[in-house]
């Protein structure tokens, strides 16, 4: 086995390669039934994290299984707020439909945000049905989280 030290490595153009470090991890996680027939966004989870520097960016993972219970077309979906769920949306949307049935499937989602700030910062995972259909987190022998890293500039 070799190894390769050196001092600074560098680009072509003399600039430096950024070096990303996670520095610290929150994790919030549960497996309590959820469930919400509205339109409107329901909490389903979160989670706070203080950033140590104002150019630290914070990456936040999400991972649901989604459970569909309709007799027609229906769409669940998922979204994370900065602050509550009345807070600004992260634009981290993503969603699943069951056309005519029901179904289950994972709603996952990565997303980067810059808070620019080293204030507690309040992360919210939300989930609602854009049909009215009944939305549920299915919980046999799963568990939905919410994660929260760090990335220090």
């Amino acid at each position: 086995m070799s190894t390769l030290k050196v001092t600074n490595l560098q680009k072509l153009d003399g600039t430096t390669f950024p070096i990303g470090k996670i520095g610290q991890v929150v994790e919030n996680s549960s497996s309590t039934n959820f469930t919400n027939s509205s339109t409107s966004m329901s909490e389903l989870l979160n989670a706070s994290i203080t950033p140590t520097s104002t150019n630290s960016k914070i990456l936040i993972h999400f991972h649901t299984n989604c459970q569909i219970v309709a007799n027609s077309n229906a769409y669940g979906r998922a979204t994370v707020f900065r602050g509550t769920i009345s807070g600004t949306d992260l634009g981290a949307l993503i969603g699943g439909s069951a056309a005519g049935s029901n179904a289950n499937f994972p709603l996952t989602g990565t997303y980067i945000d810059s808070p620019s700030t080293t204030s507690a910062q309040q992360y919210t995972l939300g989930m609602s049905t854009a049909s009215g259909a009944t939305t549920s987190v299915t919980t046999d022998s799963t568990t939905y989280r919410l994660v929260l890293m760090e990335v220090l500039a």
